[in-house]
């Protein structure tokens, strides 16, 4: 585990789940607090929004985690792109000053 999470991999069914631990700055403060919370085969979750998760691989792939973030970010925008809160993601990039601000802000337009 390192001091951002860890993940779990069930090779039975080849799902992978990050267990993320939540940061003092800002912008994972309101990430948390934007959370949704859903019941999966009798195990309540919490999940993060479509927003936050682009924003986190955004910041990821910009410290060269991997090209993976980026490719993620793409496809997450092709299958939930229509329901983005534009707005949202475009404030947090703009907060953060991370790189990738102008991919997401163009994205969102």
């Amino acid at each position: 585990m390192s001091d951002t999470g860890a993940d779990a991999f069930d090779q039975r069914t080849a799902w992978k789940i990050d267990f993320i631990i939540c940061k003092s700055r800002p912008f994972s403060q309101e990430e948390f607090g934007r959370r949704r919370r859903v019941v999966f085969e009798s195990l309540t979750l919490w999940i993060a929004t479509v927003e936050d998760v682009l924003i986190a691989k955004l910041e990821w792939a910009s410290k060269g985690e991997s090209r993976r973030q980026l490719d993620d970010c793409a496809q997450l925008l092709r299958v939930r792109g229509a329901e983005l809160d534009r707005a949202y993601s475009v404030d947090q990039r703009r907060e953060e000053r991370a790189p990738g601000r102008r991919c997401l802000t163009a994205a969102c337009r």
